[in-house]
C-alpha cells in the first residue's frame, strides 16, 4: 500500500503542491466558506487520483502485480485521510493566525466545527469513493462536484447553527458523535468499494 501511495502523490505531485499553497493561502483569509472548501477539497484529491489511473489505464498493469483488491481501494481511502488531516492541520493554524492577528480569544467551539467539518469531508469521501468505483471519474465528474459543492454550503449552515446554538450543545459529545458515524460510514464504504470495484 505504501508504494500504491507514492505512485499517487508522484503522479499528482503538481496539482497537490498547488491545492495545498493556495490552501495556505485560503486558511489565512478567515472565511469560513474557504475553511470548508479546503478541508471537503482535499477529501477529493484521491477522486484525481483515480481519474489519473483511468487515463493511464493503470487497471491492465495493477492485474500483473502482487496486489489485493483491498490494498487498491485502501490506498485511496488511505490517501484521503492524509490529505485531510493535513488540510485540517492547515486550517487550524489559519484559525490560529486570525485569533493572534485580530487579537480574538481562540474559541474552543471553533476548533470543534473545524473537526467536524474533516468528519463530514471523510463522510463525503465515502459516499463518493464507491460511486467512482462503479462509475468511474469521468462518466462521475458532474455527481462528484454536485456532491462536493452541496458538503462545502452545508458545512457552512452547520457552522451557522453552531454559532446560534452553542449555548446548548455539548460539543465533545457532538464531535464523539461525529467522529463514529465518519468511522462506520468509511468502514461500510470500504467493504461497499471492494465489491463495485471492476465491476461493469
Amino acid at each position: 500500500m505504501k508504494g500504491l501511495l507514492i505512485k499517487d502523490i508522484c503522479s499528482m505531485m503538481k496539482q497537490t503542491k498547488y491545492f495545498f499553497v493556495l490552501a495556505v493561502v485560503m486558511a489565512f483569509m478567515q472565511n469560513d466558506f474557504l475553511f470548508s472548501y479546503i478541508i471537503v477539497y482535499a477529501a477529493s484529491l484521491p477522486i484525481t487520483a483515480l481519474a489519473y489511473d483511468e487515463r493511464a489505464k493503470w487497471g491492465r498493469m495493477e492485474e500483473t502485480l502482487p496486489l489485493t483488491r483491498a490494498q487498491i481501494i485502501g490506498s485511496k481511502y488511505m490517501m484521503g485521510y492524509i490529505t485531510v488531516a493535513v488540510s485540517l492541520a492547515i486550517v487550524f493554524c489559519g484559525r490560529l493566525y486570525g485569533a493572534m492577528a485580530y487579537a480574538r480569544p481562540i474559541r474552543m467551539e471553533n476548533m470543534f466545527s473545524i473537526v467536524i467539518t474533516a468528519c463530514i469531508a471523510l463522510a463525503v469521501q465515502a459516499v463518493n469513493l464507491p460511486l467512482m468505483f462503479w462509475i468511474g471519474v469521468e462518466r462521475g465528474r458532474l455527481l462528484l462536484i454536485l456532491i462536493i459543492v452541496s458538503a462545502a454550503f452545508a458545512i457552512v449552515s452547520l457552522w451557522e447553527d453552531l454559532e446560534i446554538h452553542q449555548a446548548s450543545l455539548h460539543f465533545p459529545l457532538v464531535l464523539a458523535a461525529a467522529a463514529g458515524i465518519t468511522a462506520v460510514l468509511n468502514i461500510l464504504s470500504f467493504q461497499i468499494s471492494k465489491r463495485m470495484y471492476h465491476c461493469e
